[in-house]
């Protein structure tokens, strides 16, 4: 480590310095103090060469000699020297001292390497407002797309439930009470078995379009459509051929009684 400052010639206050006997030498840290203009940052700048291994050019032309514990440092061999020196002065702050701020509390910075640092975090701030002008976009096109989509999923709902809608039936048949007596049970029987038959599609056509509609309220959730009855299309065909056949056996018994009921009923 330094010891001590054992000469200085032609630098500033100090044009014949000599080591006073009895000096006592540095210690691991040191405070340079005095009367303005006496020689501190001159001082200080000597040292800063031992710390930057190079000449500055406000000290040329100096000499000097520093004790060490071991070989002496001059103005000749001190960009060799292998000694930790750290410098705080006025060159010091203004190289390396940085209040940053704007929209946020200040950051006190220290060393080149923060400087560096510094540096970094405003490339990255500037990558963030990128980023964020970019992701603002983005979610203006989510949202657009969202509207889309929900429009486009109530339109879709809109149309598959008028089209089933076109499959329900509504069926209006004569009174038993206007046949014959002897075939107003067998009608009824008849009637009532098809009826129940459409009801039966009915209700599933109800609860296929109920089931669009979810879908279409919520297309990434898995739905499995209800199937159709067993034997629901055979019982319609089975209920329409039963009224057929009675209604064929009527007509060939009473056919202007049976003419009259249909053309009432078509009227």
């Amino acid at each position: 480590m330094l010891k001590s400052i054992e000469r200085i010639k032609g630098l500033g206050v100090y044009q014949t310095y000599s080591k006073p006997a009895g000096t006592q030498d540095f210690g691991i840290k040191n405070l340079i103090y005095g009367w303005n203009y006496s020689g501190k940052t001159t001082l200080s700048r000597l040292f800063a060469q031992l710390e930057t291994k190079s000449a500055n050019p406000d000290l040329a032309g100096c000499e000097f000699t520093f004790g060490t514990a071991d070989d002496s440092i001059t103005e000749k061999n001190f960009s060799r020297c292998n000694l930790s020196v750290r410098v705080f002065n006025s060159d010091f702050v203004r190289a390396n001292l940085h209040f940053d701020g704007g929209s946020f509390n200040p950051i006190l910075l220290l060393g080149k390497e923060s400087e560096e640092a510094q540096r970094k975090i405003d490339e990255l701030n500037k990558r963030i407002k990128r980023s964020e002008e970019v992701q603002r976009k983005l979610d203006g096109k989510f949202e657009e797309l969202k509207t889309r989509i929900a429009q486009a999923k109530t339109d879709a709902a809109k149309f598959i439930r008028q089209r089933l809608k076109v499959a329900v039936f509504n069926l209006s048949w004569p009174k038993a009470t206007e046949l014959n007596a002897q075939f107003r049970e067998a009608y009824s029987a008849a009637i009532e078995a098809l009826l129940a038959a459409v009801d039966a599609f009915n209700q599933a056509v109800r609860k296929l379009a109920d089931e669009v509609q979810r879908k279409a309220d919520d297309s990434r959730k898995a739905m499995t459509p209800t199937p159709l009855a067993t034997g629901l299309e055979k019982g319609i065909k089975d209920a329409v051929e039963a009224v057929k056949d009675l209604i064929d056996a009527i007509t060939e018994t009473d056919k202007p009684h049976m003419d009259a009921l249909i053309a009432a009923t078509q009227g």
